[in-house]
């Protein structure tokens, strides 16, 4: 499942936009990591893995993007690695 989702929804979520990146030559694609894809906690090897991929995938998608569509301002991509976010319930 995480497999599912953090890789290959990514992976999905590229192909899907690409077409049109490509076609109007200003967009943004902003995939979404974690402090997890630095580091490994335990219990999390598998996590830890789908994060880091989505890190690699988002460099080379970057790097070819750079390649493909070069000196376009306005395509590019992203990755934000936010860490742990406490959660807070009232009762």
């Amino acid at each position: 499942m995480l497999i599912d989702v953090n890789v290959k929804g990514v992976l999905y979520g590229i192909t899907a936009v690409l077409p049109q990146m490509i076609s109007q030559k200003s967009s943004q694609v902003i995939n979404v990591s974690s402090v997890a894809g630095h580091l490994i906690f335990p219990a999390s090897t598998v996590y830890s893995a789908t994060k880091h991929a989505v890190r690699v995938i988002s460099e080379g998608f970057r790097q070819e993007m750079t390649a493909h569509i070069q000196n376009r301002a306005g395509c590019g991509v992203a990755m934000c690695g936010p860490s742990c976010i406490r959660y807070m319930v009232r009762e």
